[in-house]
């Protein structure tokens, strides 16, 4: 059975300039896999092709959780209200 996996990526985001601050970024990604191992395989392969579309560059992946039925469900919930609910909203002003 697959699980669903929340995948933290670090990336080098600049910096490389004599005298400039390194910059990082962290990104997540959920993924579909069979175990933590192969969720991180994925991962990094993802991150490598996601690479030359960024203008970042793939460092590494800091963590790898797997989530139970309930957060996926609560990562996956819109988080917008329909437009009625704003213009009725607005309208009771």
């Amino acid at each position: 059975m697959l699980t669903w996996y929340l995948i933290k990526l670090i990336y080098f985001a600049g910096g490389e300039t004599i005298g400039s601050e390194a910059k990082f970024e962290e990104r997540c990604m959920m993924l579909q896999a069979d175990e933590a191992g192969w969720a991180r395989e994925k991962a990094v392969v993802l991150a490598r092709l996601q690479e030359h579309s960024m203008s970042a560059r793939f460092v590494r992946v800091s963590e790898v959780v797997a989530l139970t039925e309930y957060e996926g469900a609560c990562l996956m919930a819109p988080s917008t209200l329909p437009v009625s609910v704003f213009v009725e909203g607005r309208a009771a002003r």
